[in-house]
């Protein structure tokens, strides 16, 4: 029997949805869609930051409409790609498997938004006809592939150029790529089971009537230690939430947080913690709730919120001082 292995939906050691769903066969297919460009995107750093480069799939989608799309990423990320139909395969770091892939597949473009040497490495090792972004050279130094790539490398480099600059991040990754920005919003698509845990959340914590909600994230990256705001600071801004407002405070982190939010919760009855041992995607859909959020800067919270439309408000330490 023909099998056309140029498919976009041929998955090679299985059989393909349509077959499955439908009983077509290669010759006959009306869903046939043949492979004519390929792009893998690299990003495997901060949730948050993976979560923020989706916004790049709308306008690459419009510039490229038939291409296939790859994304590298780390399995921690896994959960944000669920329903994404812009993205034909994720590829993880972890897995062996994927340097063989990489070895041996071809891309006509491939994309590295970031500077680190291990991103930058893949990048390079990738066979591309086009890159942007960034790759690793002979030295082991990280270098922009291309004009565009310079800016944001420069402001990596230099703290001046970075307090100076007036783009977002989205607006900046875009004219990485070389494509129109036309302010996409970040892709994250949310299921049935996702609803039913926020549904259930909000019954048991009795949430359905309360007017006004404020969520709180206390915690930072790891990177970002020492811009981590004082506990004390949360106790008195809690303090001051609840003496000017009727609310309930929420209470948003992981595990390393547990603590931290542990000595938050003696501050008042109206405080309610989310829990810190949510999935990737539980954690997001407690986003829903606040009216107005003060996050920690750097977290992925702080993007989860703007997928919502929250407000929000960024508190951080001042390095050098500890504010």
């Amino acid at each position: 029997m023909l099998i056309k292995t140029d498919c976009r939906k041929f998955p090679g050691d299985k059989p393909c949805i349509p077959h499955k769903e439908k009983g077509m066969i290669c010759e006959t297919c009306d869903e046939y869609s043949p492979i004519r460009h390929k792009t893998l995107i690299i990003k495997l750093d901060a949730i948050g930051d993976v979560l923020r480069t989706t916004s790049l799939l709308h306008s690459y989608n419009k510039t490229y409409p038939d291409s296939q799309i790859k994304w590298l990423t780390k399995k921690n990320a896994k959960d944000l790609f669920l329903n994404n139909e812009l993205i034909d395969e994720i590829m993880f770091y972890e897995e062996l498997v994927t340097q063989a892939k990489l070895s041996v597949e071809e891309f006509d473009i491939v994309i590295n938004l970031d500077p680190s040497p291990v991103s930058s490495a893949l990048a390079s090792f990738s066979k591309g006809k086009i890159k942007y972004g960034f790759g690793l050279d002979s030295k082991g130094k990280v270098f922009p592939f291309n004009e565009e790539a310079k800016e944001w490398f420069e402001m990596g480099a230099f703290d001046i150029l970075k307090k100076a600059n007036k783009k977002t991040y989205q607006q900046i990754i875009h004219e990485i790529c070389c494509l129109t920005y036309e302010k996409g919003e970040i892709i994250l698509n949310l299921d049935d089971s996702d609803k039913e845990f926020e549904d259930n959340f909000t019954r048991k914590n009795k949430l359905k009537d309360c007017k006004i909600i404020i969520g709180i994230n206390a915690g930072a990256s790891d990177r970002w230690q020492f811009k981590k705001w004082r506990l004390e600071g949360y106790k008195e801004l809690i303090k001051k939430l609840l003496s000017k407002f009727d609310c309930k405070i929420l209470l948003y982190g992981g595990p390393d947080e547990a603590d931290t939010n542990k000595e938050l919760l003696k501050t008042s009855k109206n405080i309610i913690d989310t829990g810190g041992n949510n999935t990737l995607r539980q954690f997001i859909s407690l986003a829903e709730y606040p009216q107005n959020s003060d996050y920690r800067r750097y977290t992925r919270s702080a993007y989860c919120y703007g997928i919502k439309e929250k407000s929000c408000v960024s508190i951080w330490s001042d390095v050098k001082f500890g504010n």
